[in-house]
């Protein structure tokens, strides 16, 4: 189900919800209810055309949600809350990827980009086998902000995210 995000037109919101569109739907006049629905499609058309207004599907969401993965951001209603759904929950705490590009920074430590393009880098050595290009990683959300990598199943440790 789409969502629609706030537009403003002179500082008052052309669109908050899509309830008056939908509320066009109660009125028994034709003429009245063709007009309710032309007045409130005509207010999502000028928000849509100044890009004021966003429409976005699930897929679109989840897709967004995954690009912010890792960085500190306010808590935003537009992305929704998980509805209980394991996966769900599971997609706003961790992400799985390949490491398509990995450099040693010394010392133990590695900057590695996922294939979405993400820039990662551990902040504590990596103990056991070293990370590999195109390994499996698995970023998991820990305690107070902090972010944890594991390498193809290998010990986890702490990251954060660059870019």
């Amino acid at each position: 189900m789409p969502v629609a995000v706030s537009a403003k037109d002179e500082g008052k919101p052309i669109i908050s919800s899509i309830d008056p569109l939908i509320a066009c739907r109660s009125i028994a006049d034709v003429t009245a209810r063709v007009s309710c629905y032309d007045e409130q499609v005509d207010k999502l058309q000028q928000a849509t055309a100044k890009n004021e207004l966003v429409i976005m599907n699930k897929d679109d969401i989840k897709q967004t949600k995954r690009s912010l993965f890792g960085f500190t951001l306010p808590r935003l209603s537009i992305f929704g809350r998980s509805d209980g759904n394991e996966e769900e929950r599971r997609a706003d705490t961790q992400i799985t990827a390949k490491a398509v590009s990995l450099r040693s920074m010394g010392y133990g430590k590695w900057s590695f980009t996922l294939e979405d393009g993400a820039h990662w880098e551990t902040t504590e050595a990596v103990r056991g086998p070293q990370p590999k290009g195109n390994d499996t990683v698995v970023i998991k959300q820990g305690a107070l902000g902090s972010y944890m990598a594991e390498f193809d199943g290998g010990r986890a440790v702490r990251v954060k995210r660059v870019n």
